[in-house]
């Protein structure tokens, strides 16, 4: 399953900045689980569908975890492009 994300009035490059974001994101070792970019286009992206899950003490302690190395990797600056990305 997928989920598509449309704006016809996007700006040039918003949806292939998101994705490349969120592959940024996904590379980051340990860290938190990032859906899986499937498709990009000019008005719009396509991800993975992220099933809903029990919550649980232990489940909610990993994510934090992951979250917390998510976070300590850390950019370059605040606002800093993500991973490759040299468009605007």
């Amino acid at each position: 399953m997928h989920f598509v994300k449309r704006d016809a009035s996007a700006p040039e490059g918003f949806f292939e900045v998101e994705a490349a974001g969120l592959r940024w994101l996904a590379e980051v070792p340990g860290g938190a689980p990032v859906v899986q970019v499937l498709d990009v286009r000019a008005d719009s992206i396509t991800v993975e569908r992220l099933q809903s899950g029990s919550p649980s003490r232990e489940a909610a302690e990993r994510f934090g975890r992951a979250l917390a190395r998510t976070h300590a990797a850390g950019a370059g600056w605040f606002g800093a492009p993500p991973g490759a990305w040299e468009g605007d």
